[in-house]
């Protein structure tokens, strides 16, 4: 890779200041959707955390404190509430159900 080119590459996204590349000055969008101020819970029993979620297309990237906001599409304040990342209760009222469909597919 020639030095012009790579210079070129590594400067997207940055600020090239007297041939000073900074980095971290970019707008562009990393995650499709951030939660930031809730209490996260893992699901394990542990006590909650306040933490961010982001999350990219169909899979949660990162369960951290002060994800930037800025860099995502969407954003959900939570603040006062309690997030629960990766897992779904299956819980239903349609037992009778079962005898039509027996693998409760519901």
């Amino acid at each position: 890779m020639k030095r012009r080119e790579f210079i070129r590459k590594s400067s997207a996204g940055s600020v090239i200041l007297s041939g000073l590349v900074i980095n971290g000055c970019s707008t562009k969008k990393v995650y499709d959707l951030v939660i930031t101020g809730g209490v996260v819970y893992d699901g394990l029993g542990n006590p909650g955390k306040q933490a961010d979620v982001a999350v990219q297309g169909d899979r949660i990237v990162a369960i951290m404190p002060n994800i930037n906001p800025k860099k995502a599409v969407t954003v959900i304040d939570a603040k006062g509430m309690a997030v629960a990342p990766g897992f779904i209760d299956p819980h239903t009222h349609t037992d009778i159900q079962l005898i039509v469909n027996p693998k409760a597919e519901s």
